[in-house]
């Protein structure tokens, strides 16, 4: 009886240690992970904000030809650039009308509606 009590405990003492060395790997694991992801994002980050900016650059050339076009088409400076400037809040108008339709559909309805019923069942 003595000695399956001493197999039993030292059995249960080297689950242990085996169990607490897993969780220590898969905790370094989780560690090394979380170092590569953040750099990732990161860069991720760093290049959408270069992609912003080309695209920024892109669309300020864009305009610029247009104007340019403009006036070698008969108009003066300052009615082209109005004309650029009312073209940019156009598109602007139509952007923030278009985010706004698609902030409406932000939101937790589904969640909202499959709790309503549990929530309705609580006692007040």
């Amino acid at each position: 009886m003595v000695d399956s009590e001493a197999g039993v405990g030292e059995s249960l003492r080297e689950t242990l240690r085996v169990t607490r060395s897993y969780l220590i790997e898969l905790l370094e694991l989780v560690a090394v992970e979380a170092r590569l992801n953040l750099v990732t994002l990161l860069l991720a980050w760093i290049l959408a904000v270069a992609i912003a900016l080309l695209a920024v650059t892109a669309w300020l050339a864009l305009v610029a030809a247009m104007v340019v076009m403009t006036v070698r088409a008969g108009a003066d400076w300052p009615a082209a650039l109005l004309g650029a400037a009312a073209f940019n809040g156009l598109l602007c108008m139509a952007l923030v009308i278009y985010v706004r339709r698609l902030m409406r559909a932000v939101g937790f309805d589904a969640t909202r509606e499959s709790l309503a019923p549990a929530s309705q069942n609580l006692p007040t």
